[in-house]
């Protein structure tokens, strides 16, 4: 479940004040396994006070083996906007299956010079650097950065399990999809890795619907199939 996608820590600086170009928006995917429903994902993205944000996407398990297991991910990114760009203050990945329960974090802090994450095996510490994304954050860079008519590459620096990582898209063409808000004509955005060890990652963004991610494919190495499908945009 970790692979479909998948307290706010308060900084020691202030925002630029920058109005967020980002408007406060609700999407719900349903969710598939090599073409069998999982459950759903609610993706919500609210805005805060001072140019803070809150992201969070809340996957459970609705159908299936992951609905008797009760399996469920719960991903919070909180950010920031400085000098114009969206920036991690804290993330936080929640997960449940069956009785068992685990929670990883990454978060700004003695002064605003380290990032540091928590899993509770692990403890490492990263260097603070602007612009600073995490993976789930990520959709909300593309989507932002299609509005400002981008492309066609994007590269986004973001913290991963306490590392600094370079993640690399870009935009391959456009599509028209069935979805269940009828036919809609969309962006494909493909991650491009250095080694892809049979992994591949495609998002469609609607262009009508403000390039809200309406499909997101992940191939895996074992050949599992992750999609996640549009089902309502507020």
């Amino acid at each position: 479940m970790r692979r479909v996608v998948l307290g706010l820590l308060l900084l020691s600086f202030s925002a630029t004040g920058l109005a967020d170009s980002l408007d406060g928006f609700s999407y719900k995917l349903r969710v598939y396994r090599n073409g069998s429903a999982l459950g759903t994902a609610d993706m919500q993205y609210v805005l805060k006070e001072d140019g803070f944000s809150q992201f969070i996407t809340r996957t459970n398990g609705t159908d299936g083996v992951a609905s008797l297991a009760g399996a469920g991910v719960t991903e919070t990114s909180q950010l920031i906007r400085r000098n114009g760009e969206l920036e991690l203050v804290s993330s936080r990945i929640d997960t449940k299956v069956a009785w068992k329960t685990g929670t990883k974090s990454t978060a700004l802090q003695k002064g605003a010079k380290i990032y540091e994450f928590v899993d509770g095996k692990d403890r490492r510490q990263a260097p603070y650097a602007p612009g600073l994304l995490d993976q789930h954050s990520l959709t909300l860079a593309l989507l932002e950065d299609l509005r400002a008519g981008k492309g066609p590459q994007f590269v986004y620096k973001i913290i991963n399990k306490g590392r600094l990582e370079t993640y690399t898209f870009k935009r391959v063409g456009e599509q028209k999809l069935d979805t269940s808000l009828g036919k809609l004509d969309t962006v494909r955005i493909d991650r491009i890795r250095e080694s892809s060890d049979g992994r591949s990652t495609r998002i469609y963004f609607a262009k009508s619907l403000d390039y809200a991610p309406v499909l997101i494919q992940e191939l895996n190495s074992k050949g599992d199939n992750i999609e996640m499908r549009i089902l309502t945009v507020r």
